[in-house]
């Protein structure tokens, strides 16, 4: 599974939903927050662009989630997930200088 990412910030690791999605994409790369706290929030790339899904928590969305990362589409289910906020960009944690 490649370019996916998972918000591990405490708001969305207590969120409903979030141990299925975790469970669902066990190579979810750990992110620190993306500042849309609408949590469970996932980054996919989607037509080849990063794209950041918000209330990710039933499993129709979960299932939509799986599809774009097969197809590389959107399903129409993430569509009113997306947040326009966070399109192509991606927070990390910053490395530690020696």
């Amino acid at each position: 599974m490649n370019d996916c990412y998972l918000c591990w910030n405490k708001k969305c690791r207590r969120s409903d939903g979030f141990e299925a999605l975790r469970d669902a994409l066990p190579d979810a790369i750990p992110v620190k927050c993306q500042d849309v706290c609408k949590g469970p929030v996932v980054g996919l790339l989607v037509h080849g662009r990063l794209e950041w899904f918000k209330k990710v928590r039933k499993q129709k969305h979960r299932d939509a989630v799986l599809r774009a990362l097969q197809t590389g589409v959107m399903p129409v289910a993430l569509e009113k997930r997306r947040s326009e906020k966070r399109s192509g960009k991606l927070k990390r944690k910053k490395s530690k200088k020696r």
